[in-house]
């Protein structure tokens, strides 16, 4: 389905299909494409500011009042600080893996921000590393970035086609150019291998570390679309889905797929996969989710190598999930957190205005949270299995155990959000150019209320 040019992302405005590819990218690939095409965009890639990777300083404890009776409590910290910088619509953030502080923006001001995130509640006056990049294209909207599993390096996907990968100061590493159409996803593995899907209907595995170079290219995607996003399932297997409503999976160095799966009636825009059952879960447009097995794809290589079965091997979906009313927009498998077992558990968002928890291994639905009359645009786990944040419209909402208990609201929409990797704070994308950083430690967690911070 063709883009539209517009000012605001469209698809939060009427959901309806010819505009739902100008919303929020990453969180949702469905939400990617509410990009404008007419940008005017005459910035020059610039040499970043280098910042400090150390700890930002603490403006220090708040004085204490002393009363002669009573010691009094001091100020909390202000749980939410909203991060000024950018001058258009942000649109992805992702915190640093081993810099905890660290969080990474981008948006349609076709600008990369890094910013050191201070633990005591103050807000940053200004992002501490600014990395510009120099379109190719009318438009260079960032639509997806990923941190590497070291935090030493972010890959960036933008609408003009280019994959860039920076330092964590903020350094230009490489630049990639192989792709013909806009990135909607880029995943890096354990090995340090890039992945990206493009609407230019393929996918390509980059080699990093030898400079960006192309190791290869895939391309099975046939439509308007092309690839919507790409999903890594270990260092050697991948999985590719798109507006074909096809997933296939992938094996670095094989040219032709090791597996089709189909069941899906319109496009499939997100990928997820659960390591520890190797089950991977797809969200399309069609309402539903569907939940996949992959735990016999080597095997499935090995075979077909020995001529034993075709390939691709077609299959149908192990559980499709139905019950939304909308297009689903995100999916994400519950983590598994401190638990030493635990049942595979996807949860779904969608534009019908609700999150809806299934069982991963019968399919069923668990439960629904009715998150008003907005749409849900995203939600993303805290490193807690218990701990979900929801973004529905403007309003950013927490829940533990499928029960609000914080929300904080803005004029304009919020796009996606990503959560601290030590749980201390999740950070959403704002319409308005800015980031909404909640800082739990000055929330109070039900049931948890003598943890809460008071210093």
């Amino acid at each position: 389905m063709p883009t539209s040019p517009g000012g605001t992302p469209q698809g939060h405005r009427n959901g309806t299909k010819g505009d739902k590819r100008r919303t929020s990218p990453k969180s949702a690939n469905r939400q990617k494409r509410a990009r404008l095409e007419n940008q005017d965009n005459k910035e020059k890639e610039s040499t970043p500011a280098l910042g400090s990777r150390g700890a930002p300083q603490s403006s220090g404890t708040p004085n204490k009042k002393k009363t002669p009776n009573a010691k009094a409590k001091p100020a909390k910290p202000p749980p939410v600080i909203t991060l000024k910088g950018h001058s258009q619509e942000v649109f992805v953030v992702a915190w640093n893996p081993k810099i905890p502080n660290l969080l990474a923006t981008g948006g349609k001001d076709s600008t990369l921000r890094m910013w050191n995130v201070p633990d005591d509640g103050s807000e940053p006056v200004m992002p501490t590393r600014i990395c510009m990049h120099l379109p190719a294209g009318p438009a260079c909207d960032i639509t997806t970035i990923s941190w590497n599993s070291d935090g030493t390096l972010l890959a960036t996907g933008a609408y003009d086609g280019i994959v860039r990968v920076w330092t964590f100061r903020g350094e230009l590493f490489c630049v990639m150019t192989q792709h013909q159409g806009p990135i909607f996803s880029v995943k890096w593995n354990v090995s340090g291998l890039l992945l990206t899907g493009s609407l230019d209907e393929t996918a390509i595995v980059w080699d990093v570390d030898a400079g960006g170079r192309p190791k290869q290219r895939y391309l099975h995607h046939r439509g308007t679309d092309g690839c919507l996003d790409v999903e890594w399932l270990d260092g050697e297997f991948f999985a590719t889905c798109g507006s074909d409503r096809n997933i296939f999976v992938e094996c670095v160095g094989e040219t032709i797929p090791i597996a089709k799966f189909q069941g899906h009636d319109d496009e499939i825009n997100q990928l997820k996969y659960e390591a520890e059952y190797k089950l991977l879960a797809s969200g399309s447009d069609d309402y539903t989710a569907c939940i996949w097995k992959v735990d016999d794809v080597a095997q499935c290589l090995a075979e077909s190598s020995k001529n034993i079965r075709p390939r691709p091997d077609v299959r149908s979906f192990t559980h499709k999930l139905r019950g939304h009313e909308g297009e689903v927009a995100n999916i994400q498998w519950q983590p598994k957190g401190d638990r030493e077992t635990y049942d595979p558990v996807l949860v779904t968002s969608s534009f019908d205005g609700t999150v809806r928890m299934w069982n991963g291994h019968t399919g069923d639905c668990i439960s629904i949270f009715q998150a008003g009359s907005g749409k849900v645009c995203g939600h993303s786990f805290a490193p807690r299995p218990d701990i979900l944040a929801i973004v529905a419209g403007n309003k950013l909402i927490l829940a533990k155990d499928g029960k609000e208990f914080f929300s904080w609201q803005d004029k304009d929409s919020l796009f996606e959000t990503a959560w601290r990797v030590d749980g201390k704070a999740v950070a959403a994308a704002m319409e308005n150019s800015m980031v909404a950083v909640v800082r739990m430690p000055s929330i109070t967690i039900p049931g948890e209320e003598d943890k809460t911070e008071t210093a």
